[in-house]
């Protein structure tokens, strides 16, 4: 009867030892260990589907951004232009008016030679 209580104790300490060296498991051992390694996988995985889905909305509105700022420089080139332009055009009358007063003092030019010329006429006689 002592051998037997023994060797009874021997197989429960060896269905223990076979148990944690992953031989021999319990099926509600495995279960817990099932449903621990799907949740340390829920853990890692949904914030990283959340992140990476952050990230393509944040990629979207970049690009969004920066079409955005690329029409506005064009219109900010454009609108520089047309101040140049305008600058150009603002100086037009100021041009008209030089050009008119050029012309004037031609003709005075040339009524003054006129008179000058009939002048020396006169002197040569």
């Amino acid at each position: 009867c002592i051998m037997s209580d023994n060797s009874d104790e021997n197989t429960k300490k060896d269905s223990k030892k076979r148990s944690l060296n992953g031989k021999k498991q319990n099926p509600e051992r495995k279960l817990y260990i099932d449903q621990m390694s799907k949740g340390f996988e829920a853990l890692a995985t949904d914030p990283l589907i959340s992140i990476t889905e952050k990230m393509q909305t944040i990629s979207k509105n970049q690009e969004i951004l920066i079409e955005l700022a690329e029409r506005q420089n064009k219109t900010l080139e454009e609108t520089e232009m047309i101040a140049e332009i305008q600058k150009v055009f603002d100086q037009i009358p100021e041009y008209t008016e030089k050009a008119k007063k050029i012309q004037q003092m031609m003709q005075k030019l040339t009524v003054d030679s006129e008179k000058l010329k009939k002048r020396s006429e006169k002197l040569k006689v």
